[in-house]
């Protein structure tokens, strides 16, 4: 069956039902043995003999099985003439797995958790994977037969359950990922923007989490670097994967809790970088000041309410004339004056930095272009031989190629440029979509195969691949040969996110840790940089989707992520909003914002300096938090259901969060709101500023959400570090730490600081840091840390807890003693709050390299 017009067959595949599109005898058999090897087997396939709607699909595809460790498999199909099967045709960054896993014979003999199977009579072809422990289905492709064109590459597989998240990111009208209830098609496709959808697709990450019946999870990941689409059904339910190119490359990890997933995700694609630890604080974004006077004017107004802040990040307008890697000094005089009064107070530089370059100024005044074109690493025309020119804010442009083998080189000495000019201390990469003012370039694209392909994602159903970013067939290295942008647009963002990592390792001090958000994230982009969602518009329900955008990139491996707090584009000047915003931003793990005058309200201020002092007291937590990202890919923020997964109710609750496995955050999301529906999981719960007890059997219960304050919970079992907030990140670790202790129903409990300088690179590794672990236990917390080296900073040795709050004692102790030589504390130590049923310990002394322990009792 032939179709003579590629969107009217694009149209009747994005309408149409994969089982009923295609017959029973569409697809591919088997048709040679099976192929054996030390950890799987690979096995030819044949395709069927019936009409092809795209004229060239490959007539042998092989599938390939690796059971790469006992919770990871790779199920990959592939053409054989374009691919060896190990690596793609156009090799995804990052390679999988990023570290190469322990293949002894004794690691071969554990038991895996999954089982793959098929039948070599099937037609059409398919295979199934089975949890070895429970039997669930959880990759099952025999529902349809499997299309492999070279532009067209389809799949269907059915899921294990209906509970999946993932497929992003996108702030359209969801980010939760596909909702159930219909056909939908979500598109895995990197643009600046899609007026069609309303939206912004700021990276791909085709992958998702199942939350299976029984609360085992797993995950799937399809590694390519082409645009895709995904139609879930949600009656089967299954899942059909629609991709522009082959080969299709999947990877499954079986988990089976929630965050197991997520660590042997991020132990395939790369472990989150350790963030320094200032790039914590919150961050004041500068996004439209015509000049430094502006930017000094608004910072004026952040300290005037005593609100903390750790970085000013300024936006394009520092740029002469638009131009990268310049400094306008007229609107921007006596500029390093400006950044050493910001580093004697302990704060840093941020500032934006694209992709695009001016290619308008004559030749020999511009060094960046020079250098650039000297050493063609621009991304080049269809025909390989000019730059691409498109369009960006500082006119006719060209775009860095990031993948070629001189862009280190050129782009160290633009960053060493801006550097000198600047003194800056990150940056923040944006545009890297790669974004483009034009369609295409300046020149119209070429009518071909590659900006014209047979199957348009839905969400650029109604306009053309190249909208708003680059011609598809531009040519760019990738790996060690060119390829056409079609291939790798998905990963542009991600590789400049990471050539730049690279080079402000470099350029700032190889000792100490860069950092780097980007617009744009790819798989894998965790290990390099963070996400920041910039273009968020200020409504209540882009409020609602920032959560959602939180809570995925976690999921992704990206757990240093923020939209910006309070919103880009004005659309509601409510202040209630605002607010509501701040209160949720303080609990992003990257908290920024752009300026504005709401700053000159005196309620905001005070709203803004409680959030924000809430989270500077919590910094510590949250640092080991990702301490623990960067160590074993835990998430920092978790939804419900990785910490209480047999509990069937926390599986759709996306309106409250965790911080890690201890803090409940529950944020007000709709105008009016005073009151907020809450749901507990099982156990003792505490609130946060009073020590007040709630006892939960699993319900939904109604709490006080007053407009100055977020509903913040701490799980009973847990004891938490915090400081008290200084005005910086720097003055806060000045301060001595304060423990908060909460009983669950067996009176025990346990947590733990990481502690190191907060800017040495690699101190995980090296082993520059302390350990700090505390447990309770009936009546007696033992704080046990380890110095990791004989030799540390004086500043982390001088470091001890001055205070302790016990949340959950049953009464009064009639005395409390720490070991060693502090004896009894006095009653001006020990205090105890009635109404809350807290112990309160003052002005003692527990030191972070000691085993100290405090005992309590009720009778003498």
């Amino acid at each position: 069956m032939k179709y003579s017009s590629w969107k009217k067959l694009s149209a009747i595949v994005n309408a149409a039902r994969s089982p009923c599109l295609y017959p029973s005898n569409y697809g591919y058999i088997v048709s040679g043995p099976e192929e054996q090897f030390l950890d799987g087997w690979e096995m030819p396939l044949a395709r069927l003999h019936v009409p092809s709607r795209y004229g060239d699909d490959a007539h042998v595809v092989n599938v390939r099985v690796e059971m790469q460790t006992t919770t990871r498999l790779r199920i990959k199909f592939y053409n054989p003439s374009e691919d060896d099967g190990r690596n793609g045709a156009t090799t995804a960054d990052p390679q999988i797995p990023v570290e190469k896993a322990d293949t002894t014979p004794k690691t071969w003999r554990q038991q895996k958790l999954y089982a793959v199977s098929y039948y070599r009579s099937s037609v059409p072809f398919g295979l199934q994977v089975r949890r070895a422990e429970t039997g669930t289905v959880i990759f099952n492709t025999s529902v349809s037969g499997l299309t492999f064109a070279s532009q067209f590459v389809q799949l269907t597989t059915k899921l294990a359950s209906v509970n999946i998240r993932g497929f992003g990111p996108s702030q359209a009208k969801t980010d939760k990922g596909p909702k159930f209830g219909s056909w939908p098609t979500w598109s895995v496709f990197s643009a600046r923007s899609q007026e069609q959808m309303n939206s912004k697709i700021d990276g791909s990450h085709p992958m998702f989490m199942c939350l299976e019946d029984d609360g085992n999870a797993h995950a799937v990941l399809l590694h390519t670097t082409y645009p895709v689409d995904v139609q879930v059904d949600p009656s089967t339910p299954m899942l059909t994967y629609r991709a522009l190119g082959g080969p299709l490359d999947f990877y499954l990890f079986l988990g089976p809790k929630p965050e197991d997933v997520i660590r042997q995700y991020t132990e395939a694609v790369g472990r989150p970088f350790l963030p320094p630890y200032w790039a914590l604080g919150f961050q004041v974004s500068h996004s439209g000041a015509n000049d430094l006077q502006a930017v000094r004017d608004s910072l004026r107004d952040v300290s005037r309410h005593n609100i903390s802040y750790d970085v000013v990040t300024l936006a394009s307008e520092y740029k002469s004339g638009g131009l990268d890697f310049t400094l306008d000094h007229r609107r921007f005089p006596d500029f390093l004056i400006f950044v050493d009064e910001l580093v004697r107070n302990g704060r840093r530089l941020d500032l934006d930095l694209d992709p695009t370059i001016s290619n308008q100024q004559p030749s020999g005044t511009y060094a960046p272009f020079d250098d650039g074109l000297r050493y063609g690493i621009f991304v080049n025309n269809s025909f390989g031989r000019e730059p691409l020119i498109g369009r960006t804010s500082s006119g006719s442009s060209v775009f860095f190629d990031f993948g070629n083998p001189n862009i280190v080189k050129v782009w160290t000495r633009n960053i060493e440029r801006l550097r000198g000019m600047t003194r800056f201390h990150s940056l923040s990469v944006v545009e890297n979509h790669p974004s483009n003012w034009r369609n295409g370039s300046a020149d119209v694209c070429l009518r071909d195969n590659f900006n014209n392909p047979p199957y348009l994602p839905r969400a650029l159903a109604n306009s053309r691949l190249y909208w708003q970013t680059v011609c598809m067939d531009g040519i760019q290295w990738h790996g060690n040969k060119k390829v056409r942008h079609y291939a790798v647009h998905n990963s542009y963002g991600h590789t400049m996110a990471k050539v730049t990592k690279r080079v402000l390792s470099d350029v700032l001090s190889p000792r100490k840790r860069s950092f780097v958000v980007s617009q744009s994230t790819f798989v894998g982009s965790g290990k390099h940089t963070g996400y920041w969602a910039a273009d968020n518009a200020r409504t209540w329900t882009h409020l609602r989707q920032s959560l959602d955008t939180m809570l995925n990139f976690n999921i992704y491996g990206i757990p240093l992520v923020g939209s910006a707090v309070c919103g880009m584009d004005i659309h509601d000047e409510d202040n209630e909003l605002c607010m509501r915003w701040f209160q949720l931003g303080a609990f992003y793990p990257l908290m920024r914002m752009v300026q504005d005058p709401i700053f000159c309200d005196q309620v905001f201020g005070k709203v803004a300096r409680n959030a924000v002092n809430t989270r500077y007291a919590l910094l510590p937590y949250l640092y080991t938090l990702f301490y623990r990202a960067a160590t074993q890919g835990n998430t920092v923020v978790r939804p419900l259901f990785h910490e209480f997964y047999k509990d069937k109710l926390t599986h759709n609750i996306t309106t409250q969060f965790m911080w890690g496995p201890f803090i409940m955050i529950a944020p007000v999301i709709q105008k009016g709101k005073r009151l907020a529906e809450v749901y507990l999981p099982h156990g003792l719960w505490y609130i946060y500023y009073t020590g007040g007890r709630l006892e939960s059997c699993g319900e939904w219960v109604t709490m006080e959400a007053p407009l100055d304050r977020i509903i913040l919970l701490i799980r009973g079992g847990s004891i938490i570090p915090t400081q008290p907030p200084g005005m910086t990140t720097a003055q806060s670790r000045r301060n001595n730490f304060h423990l908060i202790v909460t009983m669950n129903e067996h009176r025990s409990g346990a947590g733990e600081l990481f502690w190191d300088d907060g800017e040495t690179k690699d101190t995980q590794l090296i082993k520059e840091y302390i350990l700090v672990n505390f447990t309770v236990q009936q009546n007696k917390l033992t704080v046990s840390g380890k110095q990791m080296k004989p030799l540390l900073s004086p500043t982390l040795m001088s470091a001890y807890f001055d205070s302790v709050d016990i949340m959950g004692l049953p009464y009064r102790p009639r005395l409390v003693a720490i070991s060693g030589t502090a004896g009894v504390l006095s009653s001006r130590q020990f205090t105890w709050d009635s109404r809350g049923k807290v112990a309160k310990l003052r002005e003692i002394v527990l030191p972070l390299t000691e085993t100290v322990e405090i005992n309590w009792r009720w009778t003498d």
